[in-house]
């Protein structure tokens, strides 16, 4: 038995041994990829403060672009309501002017005979 208990004990000892490098394995991964994961984030950190400026001036652009436009829509939009309430108002003018000329034919002296009204009413049916 004490050469049976000398190989148990043997390969006990090499399976610690193994255990401890396996540890000490799995200590080594985590620092490498600490090291990795911060020279990665870093790397990417340099890489986005490289476009930065260059993304800001896209930005700037895209915004003054859309804020032309809404300058533009809303100057058109004023010319369209200017350009309404004129027509508004040339209407009203034209029809109070109409509508005075008539009032002033109506005015007149001149009297429709009986004959010119039935001439009138004949022409309008």
């Amino acid at each position: 038995m004490g050469e049976f208990t000398t190989k148990v004990k043997d390969q006990y000892e090499t399976g610690v041994e193994s255990f401890e490098k396996l540890i000490t394995a799995g200590k080594g991964l985590a620092v490498r990829v600490r090291e990795n994961s911060s020279k990665q984030f870093n790397e990417l950190v340099k890489a986005g403060e490289k476009t930065e400026g260059a993304s800001k001036g896209l930005v700037k652009q895209v915004r003054d672009s859309i804020e032309e436009q809404l300058t533009d829509a809303k100057a058109a939009a004023k010319k369209v309501r200017l350009a309404s309430l004129g027509l508004l108002t040339q209407i009203k003018d034209n029809s109070e002017h109409y509508y005075n000329e008539l009032v002033k034919l109506g005015d007149t002296d001149t009297e429709l005979t009986e004959e010119d009204t039935k001439e009138a009413e004949v022409q309008a049916a």
